[in-house]
């Protein structure tokens, strides 16, 4: 799968990548969303710059939330596969994330 991944601080032009990395699989109490789309927010910009609330851990995904559908579920997860959601996670601009089932 294809994420946007970035591994230095600095103007998003200059240091945003997209990567081809391994499909997540869901741990306990998670869901896997295929991703149908993702908005460019000024919070997403400012956290690749490090000028947001949260310090990113390098290297980082991109992106903060999304809507898709979910494809695959962890342990103990209590939805169903094939449903439309929203969500927030660090990585958004990816084909696929892992979420919390909340």
């Amino acid at each position: 799968m294809q994420t946007v991944n970035f591994s230095a601080i600095g103007k998003p032009a200059d240091t945003l990548q997209v990567i081809d990395t391994f499909l997540p699989e869901p741990g306990p109490g998670e869901v896997r969303i295929k991703v149908i789309a993702s908005p460019i927010n000024p919070s997403d910009l400012m956290f690749v710059q490090n000028l947001y609330g949260i310090q990113p851990e390098l290297p980082s995904g991109a992106g903060f939330e999304g809507v898709g559908i979910v494809d695959a579920l962890g342990e103990g997860v209590t939805m169903r596969t094939g449903i439309r959601v929203s969500f927030t996670a660090i990585g958004a601009w990816s084909e696929y994330v892992l979420a919390n089932q909340r």
